[in-house]
């Protein structure tokens, strides 16, 4: 199982309790029953992903809308796409970054390699799910989160995955069957 396939099966926990999920989707790898957006511009779409967020997640909030008519969870897959390293968080990504426990929006930020994600995601959420990674500035960016997350990850097999949770507690996970 990889992130794509934990992504699925994390967002049918929601479905199930007829919570709505929002899936931005670059690559058309999706396939659960939900809003699935698949961004026109994959490379360079920060604006476009921005304005989708402002529209589905934090105009609804700011205007008082019922929870049930708002989503629930925002899943951004290959958000490194759009908020990459090295670059501040614009507006409305930041918005629900620091405001997604006061909109009851739960995030997940799905990249392949964690040295490429703005800082303030992996540092600011509250558990990282991290799939092998062998780069060698991945495993430093991973043990200086955690002492020992980087380690744990570089020994990974293949589909396995390693959490790290909110009050910074390592757990080696088996992969889950599709």
């Amino acid at each position: 199982m990889g992130k794509t396939v934990w992504c699925e099966q994390y967002a049918k926990t929601y479905l199930k309790r007829k919570e709505s999920v929002l899936v931005v989707d670059p690559i058309e790898s999706f396939s659960i029953p939900t809003t699935i957006y698949h961004v026109k511009e994959r490379t360079s779409g920060t604006e476009e992903v921005e304005l989708l967020l402002k529209k589905a997640c934090v105009d609804p909030y700011n205007q008082g809308k019922p929870l049930k008519e708002r989503y629930r969870l925002l899943i951004l897959d290959e958000c490194s796409r759009y908020y990459p390293h090295g670059l501040p968080l614009p507006n409305q990504i930041g918005f629900i970054n620091d405001f997604n426990r006061h909109m009851d929006l739960s995030l997940v930020w799905a990249a392949r390699r964690i040295v490429q994600v703005a800082v303030d995601l992996p540092e600011l959420s509250h558990r990282l799910i991290v799939f092998s990674q062998r780069g060698i500035n991945d495993i430093k960016r991973l043990n200086d989160i955690q002492a020992g997350f980087g380690d744990m990850v570089e020994k990974l097999k293949k589909h396995e995955y390693v959490e790290l949770t909110f009050d910074r507690e390592l757990i080696h996970n088996k992969p889950l069957k599709r």
